[in-house]
Formats: C-alpha cells, sequence, structure tokens
C-alpha cells in the first residue's frame, strides 16, 4: 500500500544490496512524508466467496505537514479479513481457513536544512490463519478430514533511520534498522510411536497429534557509504556496514493440541 514506485535493477546489484542480489533487485519505494501538502485517502471493499464466507478489506492514509518545508508525517493503517472457504468434515466443521492480517507505517522527514534529510520510518504487519489452507483429493471438492486445527501466525516490525546528506553530485548516506520477525506454523501428523508403521492409519475419531514450529529472527544492520555520480553513469563508491542477525527455531511435538474455532456444519 502506498507505494511510489517499483523498480527492476538487473543484477549484479552486490555493491549496495549484498551477495545474494546476483540475478538483479526488485526494490519496492513507499511514498515518503509531503513536506508542503496535507492529504488523505481511504477505501473499503467487501469480497463474495463461493463455498464460503464473505471478505473484507479497508485501509486509510494520511500525510501531515508539522512545520512547513521542514517536518511531515506520514501514516498508513490497514486491515483485511479472507473468509474460509474450505470444509473440515473429520471436525464436523466448515469454512475454517479464515485469514485476518492488520498492519500499518508511519514515517517522519525531517529537513534540516543544508542539504541535510532525516528519515525515521516504522512498519508492523500482523496475519493470523485459523487453519492450514488446503484440500484433501478425495474428501471432495474443497473439503479434507483431519483431527486438528493447524492454525499459523506471522508477525512483522522494522524500523529504520536514514540520514542524508547532498552536495551537489555527492551524497553522503547513513542508515540504521531494526527488524523482528515471527513466524508459527502447525501441521498434523501421526504419533511418533506410528512412524515407520504402514499399517496404522490416523482415525477419524482419534487424538491428533500437532507437530509445531515457531521462527524467532532479528536483525540489526548499520551502513554508511559516500557515492558520486559521474557523467555517463560512471561514478565511485565507499561504504563500510556492520550487520548482526540471530535466528532461532522451536519444534514441537502436542497430542490433541487446543482447537480454534471455527463454524460447525449443521
Amino acid at each position: 500500500y502506498d507505494v511510489q514506485s517499483i523498480e527492476v535493477l538487473e543484477g549484479p546489484q552486490g555493491t549496495l544490496y549484498g551477495a545474494g542480489s546476483l540475478g538483479g533487485v526488485v526494490r519496492i519505494v513507499p511514498r515518503a512524508p509531503n513536506l508542503r501538502t496535507s492529504e488523505g485517502a481511504a477505501w473499503g471493499g467487501i469480497t463474495g466467496v463461493q463455498h464460503g464466507q464473505p471478505s473484507v478489506d479497508g485501509g486509510a492514509i494520511v500525510n501531515v505537514p508539522l512545520i512547513d518545508d521542514k517536518l511531515a508525517f506520514r501514516g498508513l493503517a490497514f486491515g483485511a479479513v479472507e473468509g474460509g472457504y474450505i470444509d473440515d468434515i473429520g471436525r464436523g466443521l466448515r469454512d475454517i481457513n479464515r485469514v485476518r492480517t492488520i498492519g500499518g507505517r508511519g514515517a517522519l522527514r525531517l529537513d534540516a536544512g543544508n542539504g541535510w534529510l532525516i528519515d525515521l520510518t516504522g512498519v508492523g504487519q500482523k496475519i493470523r490463519g485459523d487453519d492450514s489452507q488446503y484440500a484433501e483429493r478425495g474428501a471432495g471438492d474443497l473439503t479434507r478430514i483431519s483431527n486438528i486445527a493447524q492454525p499459523f501466525r506471522s508477525d512483522y516490525w522494522l524500523a529504520d533511520l536514514v540520514v542524508r546528506k547532498r552536495w551537489d553530485d555527492l551524497e553522503l548516506t547513513s542508515s540504521l534498522g531494526y527488524a523482528r520477525q515471527y513466524v508459527f506454523e502447525m501441521f498434523e501428523g501421526q504419533a511418533l510411536s506410528d512412524v515407520g508403521m504402514p499399517e496404522a492409519q490416523p482415525k477419524a475419531d482419534a487424538p491428533g497429534t500437532g507437530y509445531s514450529q515457531a521462527n524467532r529472527i532479528s536483525m540489526l544492520t548499520f551502513e554508511t557509504r559516500l557515492a558520486k555520480r559521474g557523467p555517463d553513469g560512471t561514478g565511485w563508491l565507499l561504504a563500510a556496514s556492520l550487520l548482526r542477525n540471530n535466528a532461532r527455531v522451536e519444534r514441537r511435538m502436542d497430542i490433541a493440541p487446543t482447537l480454534v474455532p471455527s463454524v460447525p456444519i449443521g
């Protein structure tokens, strides 16, 4: 939402975007706060879903200059509920795969004068899924048979500070960013005592076994670079960066984990 441009940069782009950008980069640039104009927008919608529940979405954008030509704030909030359309005849529930999303972005821009520009941005998003998004062949159209709910969750948070200074064709950029992500997934499976036994088949009335996985990721990045643009696309770049990344994965097995409520079939 509220995107200014989408840039497709052919690879390699390792100088600015790291070793993982050998094939190129798709760069999505959000709209920056407007220092001179107050503006806003809002939207909303509803969608009918065949064989399921309706879906709704909406959001709003506001831009407010706090100090004319010096300081401005731009905010975005959005949310959506995607109606479920898959039935679980094993648990007697219908429309089990509802997904809820909520998020937002807030940005401050300060023109400090003499070529200095400071941007502070915060982004957050939460996704909650009541159950997995799959059906089973042989169970019927948009239908499956399972013993437990298989919810999923994704949380993402980002804060960054960017300071820029320009001298004609010379630019200094320093950025500091911190990001956190949490991803949770639940899967149904057989009990460990049944693994490796072909004759053991899951029963509709048997207690479910849930295998869950939680990923927690945090990353801190700092970069300073000095670049000069020359004629005909020439130039040079001098930069230094620091990155600290931490990733932790937790896995566990539960017998008959707590179910997520859905709409009973009846």
